[in-house]
């Protein structure tokens, strides 16, 4: 096993209890060899503070260089950074340069949040609904709860897409399985309608 994953299993409790201090270790150790990954997540937990006083302009430092060398989570986090201005310059530009190349690369949160960022025309975009649900979509089909709900709601209103109410209930129900609260409620009242439907009238 690579260093940067004993590290992240560690860090996160996974087969056993965390522990912070030997999975900070191992990770510092894979982030002297230049591994992106071990440097978002060093530059995590500095974020954090955990492990480490808290440190956002080392943290802004560790995920620069793992954004550079490719980390997908990497980048979304600087994307948020720059879009907020914490620790670094705000920048609309910046941020949606990462964001971009983040969502590229398949991270469901980037995708979702370029999604949104279309839906609404921030950031300099200009409107566009198509692309809304394009996005939208490539983060739903990877399980992401926000994103089904969202799509579903598309699908509802005919927003981006042609409107269709069997498409509109399937990605609710997929969001609700989730957990998701407000597709928990969309799949109840639509179930709810139909066994009204349902009932012989007098």
């Amino acid at each position: 096993m690579r260093r940067v994953e004993l590290g992240a299993l560690l860090l996160d409790g996974v087969g056993g209890a965390a522990n912070l201090d030997d999975g900070r270790d191992w990770l510092e150790k894979a982030a002297a060899q230049s591994e992106p990954y071990a440097r978002y997540r060093l530059g995590m937990l500095y974020l954090e503070g955990r492990g480490y006083e808290r440190n956002v302009g080392t943290a802004v430092k560790l995920f620069q260089q793992a954004a550079e060398g490719g980390d997908r989570e990497a980048r979304y986090r600087l994307a948020l950074l720059h879009g907020t201005g914490n620790g670094v310059e705000k920048s609309d530009e910046k941020a949606l340069a990462w964001l971009r190349k983040s969502a590229d690369q398949g991270l469901p949160e980037a995708e979702f949040l370029l999604s949104a960022i279309y839906s609404t025309g921030q950031y300099g975009v200009q409107r566009d609904d198509r692309q809304a649900v394009r996005w939208m979509r490539r983060a739903a089909v990877q399980g992401y709860a926000d994103a089904e709900f969202s799509l579903g709601l598309a699908y509802a209103e005919g927003r981006g897409v042609k409107k269709d109410a069997q498409e509109a209930y399937g990605w609710m129900l997929r969001a609700s399985r989730r957990g998701h609260g407000p597709a928990i409620a969309y799949v109840k009242e639509i179930q709810s309608l139909r066994e009204k439907k349902r009932q012989p009238r007098d």
